[in-house]
């Protein structure tokens, strides 16, 4: 009604406006500034006080605009910190594409989109299984972000930092934000001499390697003096039959616990549908690993076959004598009734 206010029974009133972000009423009187963690909007203007932190990404977009301009169909994704990237129609020309986002765990309604589907599908069911809670912690932070994008290469991989706000002042780091690469469709099959890394891994799998080993390894400094020492440290490339030392940790020290704990997952859902649950593989090095498509994000069961029905890999390889641990397609398909963890 007119005349009439609202204020909290705290003391100096309700503190949050939109989007559930802090008002700052010290600086420009009561309601007229907004903190949004990256920069500060001016609600009298209409305007933000300050570029956009990650205006070098994006060259075609205004510095000072929010969501494209476009608020009702982009989400501006900070504060949820695994950002899945897809290609879309544009609104205002329905025979063009443009790359838009939507953040895991925002609570908005998932986009009609395969690979958008398929990358929720695959982190919710790394969220199960990675007992550490690494990912889950990761997707809930609002201090770095996994960008995650569609590979159409025929392997996934994680690309050095994309962008990282340091405060000049203390040198410490504010936000840390890391591309990944993923092709949701190719499951790992781990090609080795020695017999201890055998059988396969899921392509959820494969994106799990990627956000621990190439991620939150990097997510765990706090000062831009400490990252440049551990990014400078050249004795971490091409580490005996690993990539860098971060494959080497991930492979030989993370990974394996993760896959037991798929494991058992995997048997427990067996007894409660009848199927034959499905068997992930260990590996003990990070060059080794071809890639074939699978029947889901979740499955180790192939989707192409040769002319003799035979399981092939992505050059048309028969790799049926490779394959260990897995059912034929018609017992197992990709588990899709695991639940959303931490929602």
């Amino acid at each position: 009604m007119i005349g009439r206010e609202f204020e909290a029974d705290t003391v100096g009133g309700y503190r949050f406006g939109f989007n559930g972000n802090e008002m700052d009423d010290e600086t420009y009187g009561d309601g007229n500034e907004m903190d949004f963690g990256a920069r500060i909007y001016d609600g009298r203007l209409g305007r933000w006080m300050s570029v956009d932190p990650l205006i070098r990404e994006y060259p075609y977009i205004s510095s000072y605009s929010f969501a494209l301009n476009n608020p009702t169909l982009f989400l501006d994704p900070d504060g949820n910190s695994i950002i899945i990237y897809f290609m879309a129609q544009d609104p205002q020309d329905p025979t063009k594409t443009i790359e838009t986002s939507y953040a895991y765990n925002s609570g908005l309604p998932e986009p009609d989109n395969e690979f958008v589907k398929n990358c929720v599908k695959a982190i919710d069911y790394i969220i199960v299984n990675d007992k550490t809670n690494t990912v889950k912690n990761i997707s809930e932070s609002t201090r770095n972000d996994v960008n995650i994008y569609e590979s159409n290469k025929n392997t996934s991989y994680t690309e050095p930092l994309k962008a990282v706000e340091v405060n000049t002042r203390t040198g410490e780091i504010s936000k840390i934000v890391i591309k990944v690469h993923w092709n949701s469709k190719l499951a790992g099959l781990n090609l080795t001499e020695n017999v201890k890394s055998s059988g396969s891994q899921t392509p959820s799998t494969v994106l799990f390697h990627e956000i621990v080993a190439h991620c939150a390894a990097k997510f765990r400094f706090n000062t831009i003096a400490t990252l440049s020492e551990y990014l400078g440290d050249k004795s971490k490339i091409f580490f005996s039959q690993m990539s860098t030392k971060e494959d080497q940790q991930a492979v030989l020290f993370i990974e394996p616990e993760y896959i037991r704990n798929c494991n058992l997952y995997e048997t427990v859902e067996g007894k409660r549908t009848g199927m034959t649950s499905q068997k992930h593989g260990n590996r003990i090095d990070h060059q080794s690993t071809e890639f074939y498509q699978t029947n889901g994000v979740n499955s180790i069961i192939p989707s192409e076959y040769n002319n003799d029905n035979k399981p092939i890999d992505v050059y048309g390889n028969d790799i049926s004598s490779k394959l260990t641990g897995t059912s034929k397609p018609e017992q197992k398909s990709d588990n899709t009734n695991n639940k959303r963890s931490g929602k």
